[in-house]
């Protein structure tokens, strides 16, 4: 990756030394986004190292100019979590997508109703008997 430029990892699971790795081996990066990265430990060492990159976003800046909105439940989080729960959190987040209160979607549960569509003998129930 010697000729990369842009790199977005919002919400990754990389490490102090993965970043480390992206860094030492890619001299072009010039816009390197690790917001919502939390395994990131961003000391001195680390500082100094991403100061070459003119466009930076470091984990705990804001997501408010992101274009995927998505709504994040503030109970639900906190900075103690391990990959795999932050994983699974910002899957179940990213399923309650930032709607109008206006909407006319009724009320939509997208397991229920899922499984419900999604089933076999649901898949034939408006067709008549040939």
């Amino acid at each position: 990756m010697p000729h990369l430029q842009v790199l977005q990892l919002i919400g990754s699971e990389v490490t102090n030394d993965g970043l480390m790795a992206i860094l030492d081996h890619c001299p072009h990066l010039e816009s390197l986004d690790i917001r919502m990265c939390y395994n990131l430990q961003i000391d001195d060492a680390m500082k100094s190292k991403c100061a070459r990159i003119r466009n930076l976003k470091l984990p705990h800046d804001p997501i408010s100019d992101f274009k995927y909105w998505a709504y994040v439940d503030s109970e639900d989080y906190s900075e103690d979590y391990s990959g795999s729960d932050f994983e699974v959190d910002m899957h179940d987040d990213l399923l309650n997508v930032v709607m109008d209160d206006d909407d006319d979607y009724g009320e939509f549960n997208y397991v229920d109703d899922y499984d419900d569509v999604g089933s076999e003998s649901a898949m034939y129930d408006d067709v008549d008997d040939i």
